[in-house]
């Protein structure tokens, strides 16, 4: 009887750990696709591709006495990956700009460059990056074709300096919790059966 609890408590727990991972895997391709995006030339990339792309693109930013230009290799980065660009001045307004949508203004307030990143443009996602020059800075915007949410959080910078150890320990809890409540409920349901058991078989003795 001792031998059959114990098959009985490895294949409850069996199942339990099966949905378990499949719990677990599914968890992970949704957040999966939730934080990954694919490129305008086909590619698979972090939804934070844009960011770190606008980033960089001041390196293809040079300019002609005052005048802003861009590097032929920025304009093909630019075709291919099918984005356009607005490089403004200090006073907000349009100093040059590549394959930009026809209804885009050619001068922003603060307020409006602030409600267009945060918001975008049609189909687009906008963001703005900066470059300097002799002194001055020079903002940049690029559409990208894409629709991304932009989530501000905010932490107690004395207490968190990164997410990745909150996460690590969160999951290791969880992932503790379950287990112990699994093994805990298979206990349980196995002792269940083995009293059910033998009260069928007190029932049926003549």
């Amino acid at each position: 009887m001792k031998s059959s609890g114990y098959k009985s408590i490895y294949h409850i727990y069996l199942v339990f750990f099966i949905l378990l991972v499949v719990i677990i895997t599914t968890g992970t391709g949704m957040l999966f696709y939730s934080i990954t995006l694919q490129s305008p030339d086909g590619q698979t990339a972090l939804s934070n591709w844009p960011i770190y792309f606008t980033h960089d693109f001041s390196k293809y930013i040079f300019f002609a006495g005052d005048t802003p230009k861009v590097k032929q290799t920025g304009l093909e980065q630019l075709q291919m990956n099918n984005l356009w660009l607005q490089i403004i001045d200090t006073n907000g307004n349009e100093v040059h700009s590549y394959n930009k949508p026809t209804d885009l203004p050619t001068h922003y307030s603060p307020a409006e460059l602030l409600l267009l990143y945060q918001n975008g443009i049609a189909d687009y996602s906008t963001f703005i990056g900066n470059v300097r020059y002799n002194g001055t800075d020079w903002a940049y915007i690029i559409g990208f074709p894409i629709k991304i949410s932009k989530v501000t959080m905010y932490f107690n910078e004395d207490r968190f300096t990164s997410g990745k150890p909150i996460l690590i320990t969160l999951a290791g809890v969880a992932l503790l919790l379950v287990i112990v409540l699994g093994l805990i409920y298979s206990l349980w349901l196995t002792k269940q059966m083995s009293q059910m058991t033998k009260a069928i078989r007190q029932i049926a003795m003549p």
